[in-house]
């Protein structure tokens, strides 16, 4: 089930998801400052990977791309999803970084793999 956005007071939106666990309502909510912890979080580990994973780069750029759809999709599915979420909510920074640098990680590593056979075509 998914709960319509707010509009909060600052002006930023805060979407309520939520999934129904033995009857009750259970939310987790995405805040525009997670989702801005992600993509920045993404971004940065993108473009770490391409100073540190010479082969196989596809551009700085690109890199710096993937990394952000990448921590941005990790911080989704970690915390949406799967409901892996360090610390219980009690440090959701943390939990946001983590989250979103595990996602980045594993898609600039999937990118690495894939857009050599990609071109190919």
């Amino acid at each position: 089930m998914i709960l319509p956005p707010q509009r909060l007071l600052s002006g930023g939106v805060h979407v309520r998801v939520g999934f129904v666990e033995q009857g009750a309502i259970m939310e987790n909510e995405i805040t525009t400052a997670a989702l801005l912890t992600w993509v920045v979080v993404g971004a940065i580990i993108g473009w770490l990977a391409s100073q540190i994973m010479t082969n196989g780069s596809s551009g700085i750029q690109n890199d710096v791309i993937v990394g952000a759809v990448a921590g941005l999709a990790g911080g989704l599915l970690f915390t949406q999803i799967v409901g892996f979420n360090l610390g219980r909510g009690q440090v959701p920074l943390l939990a946001n970084i983590v989250n979103s640098a595990l996602g980045a990680v594993i898609g600039t590593f999937a990118w690495r793999i894939l857009a050599p056979a990609i071109k190919k075509k």
